[in-house]
């Protein structure tokens, strides 16, 4: 019974796999080939966009929260003295602020010190009046999940402008 059974499937394999299947799709094929070819439109041309600028410096960062960020400051209360132009740089300068990351801090009786990771993964242990960012960043404050730094930018007429920025902890994975 069993022979009998896988030998009607055997045949049945076979009569779904005649040449007149294969021969109406070969016949199929040619008639597509024989068809001339589509045009296709051309890619459209798009009008130029105007450049938008945006200028934020005295506003908030739309990554920072509103209640961590300094409201309110206008430009003449932003307005400091020049940064030191002659002093020698630290390590964490060569860095846009926004490429460092908080990942710790250390502390003891009457100290504490932020850990930032720059976008090697050195981590570099900062402080009070610890320079940091390409934008003359000096470090306010370091709390245990954030690093407040006022940076300081020129308005390309002599007049510069403090900026406080906040480096925030990175989560943990």
């Amino acid at each position: 019974m069993m022979n009998k059974l896988l030998c009607c499937s055997f045949i049945l394999a076979l009569v779904a796999c005649s040449d007149s299947s294969v021969l109406s799709l070969q016949d199929r094929l040619i008639q597509v080939r024989a068809q001339p070819p589509v045009d296709i439109e051309s890619i459209p041309k798009f009008s130029e966009q105007p450049i938008y600028v945006y200028s934020s410096r005295f506003k908030r960062s739309p990554f920072i929260l509103e209640s961590d960020f300094v409201a309110n400051i206008t430009a003449e209360e932003s307005q400091t003295q020049s940064p030191n132009l002659s002093r020698e740089k630290q390590s964490l300068e060569l860095y846009e602020v926004s490429f460092l990351s908080m990942v710790g801090v250390l502390r003891n009786k009457d100290k504490i010190w932020g850990l930032v990771a720059d976008p090697s993964g050195k981590v570099t242990k900062v402080e009070l009046g610890s320079y940091l960012g390409k934008n003359f960043g000096e470090v306010a404050s370091v709390d245990s999940d954030k690093i407040t730094i006022i940076e300081k930018i020129s308005d390309n007429k002599g007049r510069w402008f403090a900026r406080p920025r906040l480096i925030l902890m990175k989560e943990a994975k």
